[in-house]
């Protein structure tokens, strides 16, 4: 069964989670939901949009931008303290294609994701802009769950450290997202 991003982290109240692996930022927010293992992957989160479109965070200002629901990006960009319209997606690949299309002038999201759309959309014209900040990401383990927290961060060292990890990363990502 398939679930919105937005909901995976509140999802293990119900019970049906153990541990969630999703490219969660490790954020103090979320830690107040699920402890974290230790950073699995280092990302950073840019700004996407057409070429000649808005590629700084001042540049935004009274422009249509696109992010996805319930991640780390909205709440930065309702943050920003001047007029603009965000538009709100379900997933970030439809906000990506939002920006493909031309229905939002920019969007932000993870490097990976606008690295993967320039590909996708090679005739939108697409140019990534600014990084406005870098993240950590963990697996989510349902809060006070430490014996499987500790399982985790120890099969995640050997796989960090005997280089599994990397190329993996390598095969699908084509770079080390450590």
């Amino acid at each position: 069964m398939k679930h919105p991003f937005d909901t995976l982290l509140n999802d293990f109240e119900s019970g049906e989670y153990d541990v969630v692996i999703a490219a969660h930022a490790i954020t103090s927010t979320r830690a107040k939901i699920v402890d974290f293992t230790n950073p699995h992957s280092c990302g950073s989160n840019v700004l996407l949009a057409k070429s000649g479109g808005p590629l700084t965070s001042k540049a935004l200002e009274g422009r249509r931008i696109g992010a996805e629901s319930g991640g780390i990006n909205l709440g930065f960009l309702q943050k920003l303290p001047f007029q603009k319209q965000i538009e709100v997606y379900r997933t970030s690949d439809l906000a990506i294609r939002s920006v493909a299309l031309g229905e939002v002038d920019a969007v932000l999201v993870d490097r990976l994701g606008a690295v993967k759309a320039l590909e996708t959309y090679s005739k939108a014209g697409l140019t990534i802009g600014e990084t406005l900040w870098s993240t950590s990401s963990g697996i989510a383990v349902e809060k006070g769950n430490t014996g499987l927290r500790s399982a985790l961060n120890v099969a995640l060292a050997k796989v960090l450290k005997d280089g599994s990890y990397a190329g993996t990363s390598q095969k699908f990502f084509k770079t080390d997202i450590r």
